[in-house]
């Protein structure tokens, strides 16, 4: 089975998301700490929640994926990262910082779950082997990539923008 140029977009938009939504704020962190009026150690810790919430998220989307499908848990998976990412943009206090970058996390972790195994289930092994080879350099550059994308939205409109456009893509790829 041939793969399309939208489904092999869509598919690497999820298999980048997370690593795009881990370091798009990072050129942010001075202007959040200021508009937060609290330490580096505080907006540093956010990273680390996010992180925690990546492994959390795994145990959850595996096991969600295999008993109610691929769709409905990439749904479910999007919105609660998009829910999140809108909570994130209007946040003003490090408390709403960290849970909803925890609950962000948690949700971006449904499609670096679950897109791999949604390639594996709808095309023979030489067409995921191509599927992958394409996509996973792009992997490997969305962490370079994403904190460029995130000093030119915060130059632009501010480090709130940031979180709005990880909300309206999470919105738009579910």
């Amino acid at each position: 089975m041939k793969i399309s140029k939208l489904q092999l977009i869509y598919l690497s938009a999820l298999s980048m998301l997370g690593f795009i939504a881990t370091d798009m704020y990072l050129p942010a962190f001075k202007l959040i700490e200021q508009d937060f009026a609290t330490g580096p150690e505080q907006i540093a810790l956010s990273l680390t929640v996010f992180l925690v919430g990546m492994g959390l998220g795994q145990f959850v989307w595996g096991l969600a994926s295999d008993r109610f499908g691929h769709r409905k848990t990439l749904f479910a998976g999007l919105t609660i990262f998009t829910i999140a990412s809108f909570g994130l943009a209007w946040s003003e206090q490090v408390w709403q910082l960290l849970s909803l970058r925890l609950l962000q996390a948690i949700g971006v972790c449904a499609p670096a779950v679950i897109w791999q195994s949604m390639v594996i289930d709808k095309f023979d092994k030489k067409t995921s082997q191509q599927i992958f080879a394409t996509i996973m350099p792009l992997v490997a550059l969305s962490p370079a990539l994403a904190p460029q994308l995130g000093v030119l939205l915060t130059e632009m409109w501010g480090w709130h923008s940031i979180f709005v456009v990880l909300a309206i893509t999470g919105h738009y790829w579910r």
